[in-house]
């Protein structure tokens, strides 16, 4: 399996065999605002049953995001003071590299209409 679904970066797990099919980075959770986007997209996904691994280290966005594209999950949200100030959150699909600005409260419904197209 992934031998033929990996590229350069890492695995690229078809979302139907995904451990997970979410990896979260949040960016500053010191940040009132980036807490509380967290926790809106965490309840959207918990509601629409989307399961996810939330990154909440405290390092560096560049280390988020390589353990991400290596770890190979579906679709990345990313959650940072800049995002939210344009009123979302960035959801990237791993396999083509898109990227979307999505509202927090939206998040598991978006990723579930995803899953079933």
């Amino acid at each position: 399996m992934i031998e033929v679904h990996q590229d350069k970066d890492g695995i690229q797990w078809p979302a139907a065999v995904a451990p997970y099919t979410v990896m979260l980075v949040t960016l500053d959770l010191a940040d009132a605002a980036v807490k509380k986007a967290a926790e809106e997209v965490i309840a959207s996904m918990e509601k629409a049953g989307i399961d996810y691994l939330w990154d909440d280290r405290d390092e560096r966005p560049g280390v988020k995001f390589k353990d991400a594209d290596l770890l190979g999950f579906p679709w990345r949200v990313t959650i940072g003071a800049k995002s939210v100030a344009k009123g979302g959150v960035e959801v990237k699909c791993r396999q083509n590299g898109a990227m979307e600005m999505v509202p927090a409260a939206d998040v598991g419904v978006w990723v579930q209409n995803k899953l079933t197209v």
